[in-house]
């Protein structure tokens, strides 16, 4: 099954909302680390639909990057 995300990137760290699951967040201080805790967040959060899949075979489809309330940082 194939998600869109939304990212955004605050402060050294990046945090996703699942679109077509409201409610469903994660973050983390990498993008790796939020691809790891997305695909986990995504399976506890559709974990009641018995055609769900397990973490390891979800895939995010589309990310976008939000660009509100971010600063840009100083070189």
């Amino acid at each position: 099954m194939e998600w869109k995300v939304r990212v955004h990137h605050e402060e050294g760290s990046y945090w996703a909302e699942v679109i077509d699951l409201p409610g469903c967040l994660a973050s983390g201080d990498s993008m790796d680390e939020l691809l790891e805790a997305l695909r986990e967040a995504i399976a506890l959060c559709v974990e009641d639909d018995v055609s769900s899949a397990s973490a390891a075979e979800i895939e995010v489809a589309e990310m976008t990057m939000a660009s509100g309330g971010v600063e840009p940082q100083a070189a």
